[in-house]
């Protein structure tokens, strides 16, 4: 883990999902990014809901301004919403093709994924977590939820 920002990031009173949807939507333009749960799927369809839910507050925002350079910054915001790609599929199916992955950590140790930014939301060892970021490059991002 040398050369990686590390943060560790508490909920206090907020849901987990709301504050990882929240962290996605701002950090998903730096590149790929790998979500490490115990229940992917779970996770994933609630943070698409929450996703969506970002993306209409974009919307209600831009419509909320007369000013030219604040529209073109949130429509630019929105484009680049509206492309992501999400996936919780096993690893054998498609090995990092969605810009938001979720993974179990199993799976993250087994393949240690190549992204800019990991997210582990769960309990894991320190000896896993070399694993995990065996491949992510210097100043990529690792957030831990505790």
């Amino acid at each position: 883990m040398h050369g990686l920002i590390i943060e560790e990031r508490q909920l206090n009173n907020k849901l987990l999902s709301r504050d990882l949807a929240e962290l996605l939507f701002e950090y998903a333009r730096y590149g790929r990014i790998v979500v490490t749960t115990d229940k992917p799927t779970v996770l994933h369809s609630t943070i698409r809901r929450h996703w969506q839910y970002l993306v209409r507050r974009l919307k209600i925002d831009r419509s909320r301004t007369l000013n030219h350079s604040v529209i073109d910054d949130i429509n630019r915001r929105l484009y680049f919403a509206r492309r992501v790609r999400f996936s919780s599929k096993p690893l054998e199916d498609d090995l990092l093709d969605a810009d938001i992955t979720f993974m179990k950590v199993s799976d993250c140790v087994r393949v240690a994924p190549v992204c800019q930014i990991l997210c582990v939301t769960c309990e894991v060892s320190r000896e896993k977590l070399y694993l995990m970021t065996a491949w992510i490059p210097k100043g990529g991002r690792v957030i831990l939820y505790g």
